[in-house]
């Protein structure tokens, strides 16, 4: 009986994604038109960087269930006129063929070698050149392929989490960060909202300091995804794809298309995530903390120790 009441699902969600076609395709042309593209002063670039587009016209998604999909997350702050700045760097991984997630987390201040640029902190990468660059630099210094980029601003999640999971995500809330955020909460177990949870995910003023938030960064992201797929496979599955579609299609910017979007959440549902890992990057004993003349403190990194990690946690065999 569950089987066939998620084979029903599938067919209903599938027509609830079919009639909001229109909308996210409108948003898709919006994007590739250029818009929403604001970068901050760079220096002058050294070697003419190449664009390209990554989608595979024509090509699944999902070639075959043994190829997992790579995905760049991206989470970024936007203050007024200024360029916005890549506060969250993730490459999130989905096999369903072993129905396995992982998340590989690459803090901001990480001192690598950006394509064109030279040397600075991989959040410049974003300001100066886009997703676009970003992905390339990630490739370059870690030898990771991203497939599809999804970017999501501040208020974007704040937006997403009070939509599609109104109920909120239970975490551990510790009272150093009661106090700075002067919540009236109990320390312990908590459930948050969206305000609150990206207050949570961006605390920093405790010993852990930006470890932490990436810490929890990723933490978060295990979360919602248990919770989403909680709620697609306890009946809600018909209202989580609808509000999926329209409230995040609002919610982020990506270039999924209307096709990728459908076959992924179809994949998930039917071969949902059985475990969940995680790297951070720099990995333990392989950076030091240096004071750069243009770039302030940066995480100076051991590139062949991170590279080789990050080859193998995200290998694609």
């Amino acid at each position: 009986m569950k089987s066939i009441r998620r084979i029903l699902q599938l067919g209903i969600c599938f027509l609830i994604i079919h009639g909001c076609s229109d909308d996210w395709n409108g948003n898709d042309e919006a994007a590739e038109n250029g818009q929403n593209s604001l970068l901050e002063e760079k220096p002058e670039t050294k070697t003419s960087v190449e664009k390209t587009d990554n989608r595979k016209e024509g090509i699944s998604l999902f070639e075959s269930e043994e190829e997992p999909l790579n995905i760049l997350i991206i989470g970024y702050d936007q203050r007024g006129t200024e360029a916005s700045r890549a506060d969250t760097i993730m490459i999130a991984q989905y096999h369903p063929g072993a129905k396995t997630a992982k998340v590989m987390s690459i803090m901001r201040d990480s001192y690598v070698f950006i394509p064109g640029y030279g040397k600075s902190k991989i959040n410049h990468a974003y300001s100066w050149g886009g997703d676009q660059l970003l992905k390339e630099t990630i490739e370059e210094n870690f030898n990771v392929k991203a497939d599809r980029t999804i970017k999501i601003d501040f208020q974007g999640f704040v937006s997403f989490i009070d939509k599609v999971l109104p109920k909120g995500i239970e975490v551990e809330v510790p009272a150093e960060m009661i106090n700075y955020w002067k919540w009236d909460m109990e320390p312990g177990l908590q459930v948050l909202n969206g305000q609150e949870l990206l207050n949570y995910v961006r605390f920093r003023k405790d010993s852990e300091s930006d470890f932490g938030r990436v810490r929890r960064q990723q933490e978060v992201l295990e979360l919602i995804q248990k919770n989403i797929l909680k709620q697609l496979t306890d009946g809600e599955g018909i209202k989580t794809v609808s509000s999926l579609i329209k409230d995040g299609k609002e919610a982020v910017e990506t270039d999924l298309a209307l096709s990728d979007f459908l076959q992924l959440d179809f994949t998930s549902m039917l071969k949902p995530v059985e475990s969940f890992d995680s790297l951070r990057i720099p990995i333990e004993n392989s950076y030091e903390n240096v004071m750069t003349k243009d770039d302030g403190l940066v995480l100076e990194l051991d590139t062949e120790a991170n590279a080789e990690a990050a080859a193998k946690f995200l290998s694609r065999e």
